[in-house]
Protein backbone atom coordinates (compact mmCIF):
# COMPACT_ATOMS: atom_id res chain seq x y z
CA UNK A 1 0.00 0.00 0.00
CA UNK A 2 1.30 3.22 -1.45
CA UNK A 3 2.02 6.40 1.65
CA UNK A 4 0.03 8.97 0.02
CA UNK A 5 1.27 12.58 0.10
CA UNK A 6 0.85 14.70 -2.34
CA UNK A 7 -1.34 17.76 -0.42
CA UNK A 8 0.25 20.09 1.69
CA UNK A 9 -1.74 20.41 4.64
CA UNK A 10 0.12 23.31 6.39
CA UNK A 11 0.16 25.13 2.84
CA UNK A 12 -3.96 24.72 2.62
CA UNK A 13 -4.18 25.97 6.80
CA UNK A 14 -1.88 28.92 5.39
CA UNK A 15 -4.41 29.96 2.78
CA UNK A 16 -7.59 29.46 4.65
CA UNK A 17 -6.21 32.17 7.81
CA UNK A 18 -5.49 33.91 4.93
CA UNK A 19 -8.69 34.13 2.74
CA UNK A 20 -11.10 33.92 5.90
CA UNK A 21 -9.36 36.04 8.33
CA UNK A 22 -12.42 37.29 9.15
CA UNK A 23 -14.36 34.57 9.64
CA UNK A 24 -12.84 32.72 12.62
CA UNK A 25 -15.43 30.15 12.48
CA UNK A 26 -14.34 28.60 9.46
CA UNK A 27 -10.88 28.71 9.83
CA UNK A 28 -11.18 26.78 12.82
CA UNK A 29 -13.71 24.22 11.04
CA UNK A 30 -11.34 24.28 7.99
CA UNK A 31 -8.43 23.32 9.86
CA UNK A 32 -10.06 20.46 12.03
CA UNK A 33 -11.29 19.05 8.92
CA UNK A 34 -7.60 19.14 7.51
CA UNK A 35 -6.27 17.81 10.84
CA UNK A 36 -8.72 15.08 10.76
CA UNK A 37 -7.61 14.00 7.28
CA UNK A 38 -3.84 13.62 8.21
CA UNK A 39 -4.62 12.15 11.25
CA UNK A 40 -7.26 9.04 9.40
CA UNK A 41 -4.75 9.27 6.82
CA UNK A 42 -2.14 7.81 9.37
CA UNK A 43 -4.96 5.32 10.87
CA UNK A 44 -5.39 3.83 7.13
CA UNK A 45 -1.87 3.11 7.31
CA UNK A 46 -1.34 1.68 11.16
CA UNK A 47 -4.98 -0.23 10.42
CA UNK A 48 -3.11 -2.00 7.50
CA UNK A 49 0.04 -2.03 9.41
CA UNK A 50 -1.77 -4.07 12.34
CA UNK A 51 -3.66 -6.49 9.91
CA UNK A 52 -0.39 -7.43 8.33
CA UNK A 53 1.52 -8.16 11.66
CA UNK A 54 -2.05 -10.39 12.90
CA UNK A 55 -2.91 -12.04 9.50
CA UNK A 56 0.47 -14.47 8.96
CA UNK A 57 0.09 -17.73 7.00
CA UNK A 58 0.42 -19.75 10.55
CA UNK A 59 -2.22 -17.62 12.12
CA UNK A 60 -4.46 -17.82 9.87
CA UNK A 61 -3.98 -21.43 9.53
CA UNK A 62 -4.40 -21.85 13.51
CA UNK A 63 -7.08 -19.84 13.46
CA UNK A 64 -9.14 -22.10 11.19
CA UNK A 65 -9.14 -24.78 14.15
CA UNK A 66 -9.49 -22.37 17.33
CA UNK A 67 -5.88 -22.24 18.42
CA UNK A 68 -4.84 -18.35 18.68
CA UNK A 69 -5.90 -15.87 20.95
CA UNK A 70 -4.12 -12.66 21.94
CA UNK A 71 -4.73 -11.40 25.63
CA UNK A 72 -8.09 -13.61 25.24
CA UNK A 73 -9.23 -12.07 22.53
CA UNK A 74 -9.74 -14.69 19.08
CA UNK A 75 -8.04 -13.97 16.41
CA UNK A 76 -11.11 -13.45 13.89
CA UNK A 77 -12.17 -10.38 16.45
CA UNK A 78 -8.72 -9.21 15.76
CA UNK A 79 -8.73 -8.85 12.32
CA UNK A 80 -13.09 -8.18 11.52
CA UNK A 81 -11.90 -5.21 14.01
CA UNK A 82 -9.11 -4.06 12.33
CA UNK A 83 -10.82 -4.35 8.88
CA UNK A 84 -13.99 -2.58 9.44
CA UNK A 85 -11.67 0.17 11.54
CA UNK A 86 -10.08 0.49 8.09
CA UNK A 87 -13.11 0.77 5.73
CA UNK A 88 -14.79 3.03 8.12
CA UNK A 89 -12.08 5.19 8.85
CA UNK A 90 -11.72 5.86 5.14
CA UNK A 91 -14.99 6.33 4.28
CA UNK A 92 -15.27 9.31 6.53
CA UNK A 93 -11.99 10.68 5.94
CA UNK A 94 -13.58 10.55 2.11
CA UNK A 95 -16.79 12.73 3.56
CA UNK A 96 -14.90 15.62 5.13
CA UNK A 97 -14.05 17.04 1.70
CA UNK A 98 -17.83 18.74 1.76
CA UNK A 99 -16.93 20.23 4.53
CA UNK A 100 -14.01 21.72 3.49
CA UNK A 101 -15.32 23.30 0.13
CA UNK A 102 -17.95 24.93 1.84
CA UNK A 103 -15.70 26.42 4.55
CA UNK A 104 -13.94 27.95 2.17
CA UNK A 105 -16.58 28.70 -0.49
CA UNK A 106 -19.76 29.85 1.26
CA UNK A 107 -20.75 32.17 4.16
CA UNK A 108 -23.44 30.30 5.27
CA UNK A 109 -23.29 28.42 8.28
CA UNK A 110 -22.86 25.05 7.89
CA UNK A 111 -25.18 22.36 9.14
CA UNK A 112 -24.05 18.86 9.39
CA UNK A 113 -27.53 17.52 7.89
CA UNK A 114 -26.72 19.24 5.07
CA UNK A 115 -23.67 18.51 4.23
CA UNK A 116 -22.49 15.48 1.83
CA UNK A 117 -20.89 15.02 -1.77
CA UNK A 118 -24.18 14.98 -3.47
CA UNK A 119 -25.82 18.26 -2.43
CA UNK A 120 -22.50 20.15 -3.03
CA UNK A 121 -23.00 22.90 -5.86
CA UNK A 122 -19.45 23.41 -7.31
CA UNK A 123 -18.99 26.56 -9.92
CA UNK A 124 -15.72 25.65 -11.48
CA UNK A 125 -15.87 23.65 -14.54
CA UNK A 126 -12.80 21.58 -13.78
CA UNK A 127 -13.62 20.61 -9.86
CA UNK A 128 -17.14 19.63 -11.03
CA UNK A 129 -15.51 17.40 -13.29
CA UNK A 130 -13.46 15.85 -10.74
CA UNK A 131 -15.70 15.84 -8.24
CA UNK A 132 -18.54 13.91 -10.66
CA UNK A 133 -15.63 11.39 -11.73
CA UNK A 134 -14.51 10.29 -8.16
CA UNK A 135 -18.35 9.75 -7.31
CA UNK A 136 -18.76 7.66 -10.44
CA UNK A 137 -15.24 5.47 -9.43
CA UNK A 138 -16.24 1.64 -9.13
CA UNK A 139 -14.03 1.88 -6.05
CA UNK A 140 -16.15 5.23 -4.08
CA UNK A 141 -19.43 3.21 -4.83
CA UNK A 142 -18.27 0.13 -3.42
CA UNK A 143 -17.05 1.36 -0.42
CA UNK A 144 -19.55 3.82 -0.33
CA UNK A 145 -21.98 0.58 -0.06
CA UNK A 146 -19.86 -1.62 2.41
CA UNK A 147 -20.29 0.95 4.90
CA UNK A 148 -23.70 1.44 4.54
CA UNK A 149 -24.36 -1.86 4.84
CA UNK A 150 -22.26 -2.33 7.67
CA UNK A 151 -23.65 0.63 8.98
CA UNK A 152 -27.29 -0.22 8.23
CA UNK A 153 -27.49 -3.53 7.58
CA UNK A 154 -25.71 -6.27 8.70
CA UNK A 155 -21.41 -7.01 8.98
CA UNK A 156 -20.15 -7.79 5.64
CA UNK A 157 -18.87 -11.82 5.65
CA UNK A 158 -15.27 -12.57 6.14
CA UNK A 159 -13.62 -15.95 5.14
CA UNK A 160 -10.82 -17.31 6.74
CA UNK A 161 -8.89 -18.66 3.55
CA UNK A 162 -6.08 -20.44 5.02
CA UNK A 163 -3.57 -18.57 3.51
CA UNK A 164 -5.83 -14.91 3.09
CA UNK A 165 -8.78 -13.60 4.33
CA UNK A 166 -11.74 -12.49 1.95
CA UNK A 167 -14.83 -10.06 2.22
CA UNK A 168 -17.91 -10.69 0.83
CA UNK A 169 -19.04 -7.64 -1.44
CA UNK A 170 -22.49 -8.68 -2.46
CA UNK A 171 -24.94 -6.74 -0.26
CA UNK A 172 -27.97 -8.32 -2.00
CA UNK A 173 -27.90 -11.50 -0.21
CA UNK A 174 -25.40 -13.20 -2.75
CA UNK A 175 -22.16 -14.61 -2.63
CA UNK A 176 -19.01 -12.32 -4.22
CA UNK A 177 -15.89 -12.84 -2.04
CA UNK A 178 -12.89 -10.62 -2.66
CA UNK A 179 -9.33 -10.53 -1.23
CA UNK A 180 -9.37 -8.03 1.52
CA UNK A 181 -5.42 -6.97 1.26
CA UNK A 182 -6.06 -6.19 -2.23
CA UNK A 183 -9.56 -4.68 -1.87
CA UNK A 184 -7.63 -2.48 0.83
CA UNK A 185 -4.86 -1.70 -1.56
CA UNK A 186 -7.33 -0.90 -4.08
CA UNK A 187 -9.38 1.10 -2.60
CA UNK A 188 -6.46 3.40 -0.36
CA UNK A 189 -4.15 3.66 -3.70
CA UNK A 190 -7.25 4.14 -6.37
CA UNK A 191 -8.85 6.76 -4.02
CA UNK A 192 -6.36 9.10 -2.42
CA UNK A 193 -4.70 10.05 -4.97
CA UNK A 194 -7.80 11.35 -6.81
CA UNK A 195 -9.17 12.91 -3.33
CA UNK A 196 -6.22 14.51 -2.37
CA UNK A 197 -6.06 16.07 -6.41
CA UNK A 198 -9.47 17.52 -5.28
CA UNK A 199 -8.49 19.19 -2.35
CA UNK A 200 -5.50 20.70 -4.09
CA UNK A 201 -7.91 21.77 -7.35
CA UNK A 202 -10.07 23.21 -4.27
CA UNK A 203 -7.63 25.56 -3.04
CA UNK A 204 -6.15 26.48 -5.66
CA UNK A 205 -8.90 27.49 -7.63
CA UNK A 206 -10.48 28.98 -4.43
Amino acid sequence: MNKTNIFDIQAAKEFARINKKDNGFKIELIDDALNSIAKRNEYLNFFYSELNKITKKQNLIMDRVGLIKSNGIKLRTQYEAVVFSFFSNLHEMLDSYPFIYLGINSDKKIKNNEVSWEKLQVKSKSLSEKITGFKGDHNFKLLKDFNNYRKHGALPKIKNCGFHLEVNVDFCGGENYKDINELLIKFHDGLLPKYFEILHLTFKES
